[in-house]
């Protein structure tokens, strides 16, 4: 079963911003969603598959999603496929 990547229907990449060692970061633009500029992360193409990686990228996705909740300034997030 292919895993759903909202940031290949959900977002239109305008720019690459930069990368690093497991990842890249895009400025986006929502399809339909206003306000639509954001940031998207993901991880590189040769890091999609590595587990560990995965595994980093979730736990950071949920870290932010806690923060977001006691009141942190921190981004927030929009879309992931994390959890699959």
């Amino acid at each position: 079963m292919a895993m759903h990547n909202p940031s290949e229907t959900n977002w239109t990449i305008l720019k690459t911003l930069g990368g690093g060692g497991q990842g890249e970061t895009f400025l986006v633009e929502h399809v339909s969603r206003t306000p639509a500029m954001a940031v998207l992360k993901r991880l590189k193409n040769t890091k999609a598959s590595d587990l560990k990686a995965r595994g980093r990228m979730f736990r950071e996705v949920a870290s932010l999603r806690t923060l977001v909740t006691v009141g942190a300034k921190v981004p927030q997030i929009f879309d992931d496929n994390t959890s699959s």
